[in-house]
């Protein structure tokens, strides 16, 4: 059966559509125009990198993440978020995407830029070094330490309970 377009001008766009635009190499993680489209250019890369550093692509009107549009090229449908493993927005291979939930995606971060210690989950507190971590929005406290590096390892082994393969200590 042909693929016909939609008749609303924006709507999310599905997998069968997507394949019809696009085409999608996993072990490269790139993705470019069929040249079916109305303005696409056959074999030119879709989209742009956008302020937030992802590379985003217009589709019907409608901007879309592409590492999202790669999932859903692959797989058919769209998890709640997709989290890059190497932290690198750019790399849309599919062996670095994987599906999660708004908390999970959030364990794989590093340390905030206003962290003066640098080290994530650990700051200092009168004279002593604090070592705390976030968990379905509560704030557990580690301990505190003489020096920064027990504080991290108390971070670090948290971490690694609670976040498992989203953990990212960095």
């Amino acid at each position: 059966m042909a693929w016909k377009r939609p008749k609303s001008p924006i709507q999310h766009i599905d997998a069968e559509e997507l394949r019809h635009l696009t085409v999608y190499n996993p072990e490269t993680g790139i993705m470019t125009w069929t040249g079916k489209g109305r303005m696409q250019k056959a074999g030119a890369e879709i989209g742009h990198i956008d302020g937030h550093g992802y590379r985003v692509a217009m589709i019907r009107g409608k901007n879309y993440q592409v590492h999202r549009l790669a999932w859903l090229h692959v797989h058919g449908e769209l998890p709640e978020e997709i989290d890059h493993v190497n932290m690198n927005r750019l790399d849309n291979r599919l062996e670095n995407l994987r599906a999660a939930d708004r908390q999970k995606n959030s364990f794989n971060k590093v340390a905030y830029s206003n962290n003066k210690l640098g080290i994530k989950g650990v700051h200092f507190s009168q004279n002593r070094f604090v070592s705390q971590i976030m968990v379905n929005g509560k704030r557990i406290h580690l301990g505190t330490y003489k020096t920064p590096e027990e504080a991290r390892s108390a971070y670090i082994d948290a971490a690694n309970k609670y976040f498992g393969e989203f953990c990212n200590v960095g």
